[in-house]
């Protein structure tokens, strides 16, 4: 699953009402803009992309989630580079929701979230449910993912709950 030299921003559009989207506004479950769901196996590849101004449940304007049970093999991979997240609204992440995927092989580049807000947990980013080593790579911080290449920069978040990136399991 690839998607690249995309902008898709919402600001324009009013009313619509597709699988229980209306205004522009997830009422459950998905990404305001992109929601891929249980994807067994996939290699999902962000690049060169804006989203800007959705509304989403679990991920203002991105959601990517595997299987909610799986073998070796079964969990997709994520890589972002070069994108921008901004003005995105979600309950659980403010702009991505991630669950289930294979977080040692995940790696954001020269991303940008600013604005973005949950009105429950995770600013940014809400993570749960993830297989392998959750690192993206290396060790985060504010100035970036550190040997993950180029930066990610968060500016200007806002969480109800929690913080600008939120950790959840339900593994015992």
């Amino acid at each position: 699953l690839t998607l690249r030299d995309v902008e898709l921003d919402a600001a324009g559009l009013h009313g619509n009402t597709n699988d229980g989207v209306s205004g522009n506004h997830m009422t459950y479950g998905g990404g305001g803009a992109i929601t891929a769901n249980y994807v067994y196996g996939a290699e999902v590849v962000i690049e060169r992309v804006k989203l800007s101004n959705w509304k989403g449940h679990d991920g203002g304007a991105l959601y990517v989630a595997g299987p909610s049970t799986y073998e070796e093999g079964d969990l997709p991979t994520l890589t972002i580079t070069d994108a921008v997240f901004e003005h995105n609204t979600g309950r659980p992440g403010g702009a991505l929701g991630l669950g289930a995927f294979d977080a040692s092989t995940a790696a954001l580049r020269n991303v940008s979230f600013a604005s973005n807000s949950a009105s429950y947990q995770g600013a940014f980013l809400y993570l749960y449910n993830i297989g392998g080593h959750f690192g993206f790579q290396s060790v985060m911080s504010q100035e970036g993912l550190l040997g993950a290449g180029a930066p990610v920069r968060w500016t200007d978040n806002l969480a109800a709950h929690g913080g600008g990136v939120i950790f959840r399991s339900e593994e015992r």
